[in-house]
């Protein structure tokens, strides 16, 4: 039986140009070599080059790594590599915050495979990073890649039903009013069963000291020879 390999992917949507410069400013801001921020990172100092200088994009996971080492969230170092932004304070130095979005009016990201609206995004240091997304894929074939990220993810099911696929265990359908969480550094993907809409409540957390390192190639089996 034929195995496909997927890949751990990075995600669209960050110029490698942009991200350089930003991952540049935030190292120099902090009196910081490349080689310090190698060794706070755990990256290499030729991966780093590579990234500073725009030759080498930046998967999600390098980016959970980078916050960690800058005592930023995920979400602030994600929103400095899209584009301009302020240079970020560390999250540790806020308290008693608050964020509100009106209905209808979160910021849309595209990614292929589903539609997402970030909620309450006009305060950057948060913990916890919510989403409305709209499933477009309706199989995996059509989502492509399964994906990978530091961190757990919650889901709430608003409409379905909804397919969830990992390596290892059978697709879990997902109907309206289900709720899922997992460990979401194991590859997985979610696409509609059948013609129908799927939208869903997804809340990512953000990246675990532990979290699983590297981006690594893994084979999904057909249905029934799934190695062990």
């Amino acid at each position: 039986m034929i195995k496909s390999a997927i890949l751990i992917r990075a995600e669209p949507g960050f110029d490698p140009t942009d991200a350089g410069v930003a991952i540049r400013k935030l190292r120099v801001a902090r009196g910081w070599t490349l080689k310090a921020l190698a060794e706070r990172s755990g990256i290499s100092l030729s991966m780093l080059s590579r990234i500073e200088n725009g030759q080498c994009g930046v998967s999600i996971h390098r980016a959970h790594t980078l916050a960690k080492a800058f005592d930023i969230t995920a979400a602030d170092l994600l929103t400095q590599m899209s584009g301009s932004a302020p240079p970020v304070t560390p999250a540790s130095r806020f308290q008693g915050w608050r964020s509100f979005t009106p209905a209808g009016t979160g910021k849309h990201v595209g990614q292929g495979h589903a539609d997402f609206e970030q909620l309450c995004s006009d305060f950057l240091h948060r913990q916890i990073v919510g989403s409305l997304v709209e499933i477009k894929a309706r199989s995996l074939a059509e989502h492509g890649p399964m994906l990978a990220h530091p961190g757990e993810r919650f889901v709430f099911v608003i409409q379905g039903p909804v397919v969830f696929a990992t390596v290892g265990f059978e697709d879990l359908v997902l109907n309206a009013g289900d709720s899922l969480q997992f460990d979401s550094s194991i590859l997985h993907a979610f696409f509609k069963s059948g013609n129908q809409d799927g939208r869903l409540l997804l809340i990512a957390s953000a990246a675990r000291a532990e979290a699983h390192p590297g981006e690594q190639a893994l084979n999904r089996a057909e249905p029934g020879n799934i190695p062990g």
